[in-house]
């Protein structure tokens, strides 16, 4: 069977938009023993043309009905024939010497990390990591050093699979694989096995990955598949079963509670970017603020996060500590309008 370096995985839904400028960004890889597996998760639209097309003896496509990124992704791994995986997303792009770059430090080590170049009004900034570059940590040094904090906020470098590689043979023998039932920081439980498994790990002194958003479709894929029902099951798993965490549960409720609180501030605020009617905008935070497991969190914050959290995470706590609805309906609307303000300035702009 033929191996290759890096098996680069990309899970793709009606991306006929972006799909090609991105399969050609990978295949452009200074790094040339690589393959690109693409899994089309029921793609309705010419996606799957436009990767026919492409015709390069690396790429391969494999078709699946409609599941989720979290089952493609799967499908994927089990498909990789590379010594390392790794993940991009159907409308991001990566630098030519990306995967080189990491492939370079891999050799004793089971997952690399890159930063990411994460799009800010149209431009492409760098966040701080939680771990000092070119340091090789152990499973011990990560569970001392960095897993609380990993748990309790938010760390896109950490989070996102997307800027790593891992070893496969890791991942299949300690059978890690995304959880299929969650809508929503599917990466973060992901790495959360890997974090508690793996032997070592380390991040270079390198960003090569851009992060683009594509705001509305990913909200609306929120709205329709139960979201809030996903996070609600994703507070509820026995993290110190699952993930044999040594923290005591009054810890982990608290970085299970931080991060709930978190991801219901993350869901708000793209809900005042969607293309919804204020009805449809009302009705899903109405359902988020009279949930008792949101009720529930939003009393048991990790110190940590409470030190490290925006000023929109503060109201909104403060808002379902009080039971305040009407704020709460208030502050996205106006974050909507604002949207929208600025959409049509551009409109003028154009004209």
């Amino acid at each position: 069977m033929r191996t290759f370096k890096i098996s680069i995985i990309v899970p793709v839904y009606n991306g006929a938009a972006t799909i090609e400028r991105t399969v050609k960004s990978i295949l452009k890889q200074s790094l040339t023993d690589i393959e690109v597996i693409v899994v089309d998760d029921g793609s309705t639209d010419h996606t799957l043309t436009l990767l026919t097309a492409l015709e390069n003896p690396r790429l391969r496509v494999i078709t699946k009905q409609n599941g989720g990124v979290s089952s493609a992704r799967n499908i994927g791994i089990k498909a990789a024939k590379g010594t390392y995986i790794g993940f991009v997303d159907a409308d991001d792009e990566v630098k030519e010497d990306l995967y080189e770059q990491m492939y370079r430090v891999s050799d004793g080590v089971d997952v690399v990390l890159s930063g990411l170049l994460i799009e800010k009004e149209g431009n492409f900034v760098q966040k701080d990591s939680l771990l000092e570059f070119n340091r090789i940590y152990s499973q011990d040094d990560f569970k001392k050093e960095v897993l609380a904090r990993y748990l309790t906020v938010e760390n896109l470098d950490l989070l996102s699979v997307v800027n790593k590689i891992y070893r496969r043979s890791f991942l299949l023998d300690k059978e890690i694989f995304f959880d299929e039932n969650l809508a929503l920081e599917e990466d973060g439980m992901f790495n959360l096995k890997v974090y508690t498994r793996m032997q070592a790990l380390i991040q270079i002194a390198y960003a090569g990955y851009y992060y683009l958003e594509n705001k509305i479709s990913v909200t609306r894929d929120f709205i329709g598949s139960n979201s809030l029902d996903k996070l609600i099951y994703k507070f509820n798993l026995e993290y110190k079963k699952t993930f044999a965490l040594e923290f005591s549960e009054e810890q982990i409720l608290s970085f299970k509670s931080s991060r709930l609180i978190y991801s219901i501030c993350f869901l708000l605020f793209r809900v005042s970017k969607a293309k919804m009617t204020s009805d449809e905008r009302n009705a899903f935070i109405e359902q988020i603020m009279h949930n008792p497991v949101v009720m529930y969190a939003v009393r048991h914050l990790d110190e940590y996060y409470v030190q490290q959290r925006s000023k929109f995470e503060q109201i909104i706590a403060w808002c379902i500590l009080h039971n305040r609805i009407t704020l709460v309906k208030g502050v996205i609307t106006l974050l909507a309008i604002a949207d929208q303000m600025k959409l049509l300035q551009l409109i003028k702009k154009l004209n």
